[in-house]
């Protein structure tokens, strides 16, 4: 008995042009991430914050500077125990001035990527509501789809919608400019 060879038929391939079969959009999630409103400003407050610290830090170096240089100054006029004595106090305070700095750079750092991480997390159901609004069965990231029709980038439309319902973060508590140490009281300032 031989074995029957069958060949089906090739199935028939759909016509590019027929989109009824699915319905597709396209939104640039990069663009979106970086041109909407709460991305833009997320930025440039970390920067304007950033900038604030900065010269908060620099106040406390002059600072520091110029209490070492007292220092330096009493040198001979201060017995060598309490001499050793103020440079120690002296040292723990540029440890902790360093410390408290790098726990505000932490800070400004790790709360504005919370709120961006919020943004890319409330992203997907802000572009799902684009999708049923256009009736879309996919929207599809354009940033990975290598040629498409321009009728199908929807990413302007997203970036409103982003702006119409993700507002800015409250970043109010987040303290950059007070001093970095209190303010240094030599012993003979306090007797």
């Amino acid at each position: 008995m031989g074995a029957a060879l069958l060949i089906a038929p090739e199935p028939a391939r759909p016509d590019p042009a027929d989109t009824s079969l699915l319905s597709i959009g396209l939104v640039s999630r990069g663009q979106v991430l970086r041109d909407s409103n709460v991305m833009r400003w997320l930025n440039s407050e970390e920067a304007r914050l950033m900038r604030q610290l900065d010269l908060t830090i620099e106040a406390a170096k002059q600072d520091l500077a110029e209490e070492e240089t007292a220092l330096v100054g009493q040198k001979t006029t201060l017995s060598k125990v309490e001499f050793e004595e103020r440079a120690l106090g002296f040292d723990q305070r540029v440890r902790t001035a360093r410390q408290v700095a790098q726990d505000r750079v932490s800070l400004v750092r790790r709360s504005f990527q919370r709120a961006r991480t919020v943004v890319q997390n409330t992203l997907p159901q802000v572009l799902d509501v684009l999708r049923q609004d256009h009736g879309l069965d996919v929207l599809f990231d354009a940033d990975l789809v290598l040629a498409a029709n321009g009728g199908l980038l929807l990413t302007n439309e997203a970036i409103e919608l982003v702006n119409a319902e993700i507002g800015t973060p409250d970043m109010s508590s987040i303290d950059v400019t007070s001093p970095l140490l209190p303010p240094y009281v030599s012993p003979s300032d306090s007797e």
